[in-house]
């Protein structure tokens, strides 16, 4: 029989080299490249937090991220999949907003408490010329949906309710129809990290 070695101190033969996903993702010394790595290497793990790193190298700077392992993969950007928000605290402090109607901001959360949270942002890429705003806080207690306001008014307000109010895509932070206009298919995602 053959053996080779597959994790640091693990034997397993060539007859069943799915055993070398035993470990795979589990703990720094046997990180993956991303989620995807993971979802070839082990198809049949949970989503879960598990270990990435990146390039591949030593593993000093592996870092624990959550990875879904059920939700089928958006074939472009306009096919939508949406994670559960509730899933979101696990994943990091850091999120982008990209829209092709209102201008990309990358914000980091300065507190994680409260239905207020104040937040820091830069612009990332300003897609209206009218205004380079940026907000600094977000309400995640709003009855429609969360919204990103500054000093001047709202910035994006994701509106899932269609009785009244409508979503906001602002670039000069009013929570008024400032956005891009004449785009076809207006779009946007949140990314989170």
């Amino acid at each position: 029989m053959k053996w080779k070695i597959c994790e640091p101190a693990d034997l397993v033969s060539y007859d069943f080299p799915s055993f070398c996903s035993v470990n795979t993702g589990l703990n720094k010394t046997s990180p993956v490249l991303n989620c995807k790595d993971l979802k070839q290497k082990a198809p049949t793990r949970a989503s879960g937090v598990y270990w990435i790193d990146p390039d591949g190298g030593s593993h000093g700077n592996a870092f624990q991220a959550y990875c879904d392992q059920q939700t089928d993969v958006p074939l472009s950007e306009t096919q939508y999949e949406a994670m559960d928000g509730n899933l979101w605290r696990t994943i990091g402090d850091e999120f982008l907003i990209k829209s092709n109607i209102n201008n990309w901001i990358a914000c980091k959360f300065e507190d994680t408490r409260g239905i207020v949270r104040q937040i820091s942002c830069k612009l990332v890429k300003q897609v209206s010329k009218q205004c380079a705003g940026v907000p600094n806080s977000l309400k995640i207690g709003h009855p429609y949906g969360p919204s990103l306001s500054g000093s001047t008014g709202v910035y994006y307000l994701f509106d899932g309710y269609t009785g009244e109010d409508w979503p906001v895509h602002d670039p000069c932070g009013k929570g008024q129809p400032n956005q891009l206009k004449g785009v076809a298919n207006p779009h946007g995602n949140v990314f989170k990290r």
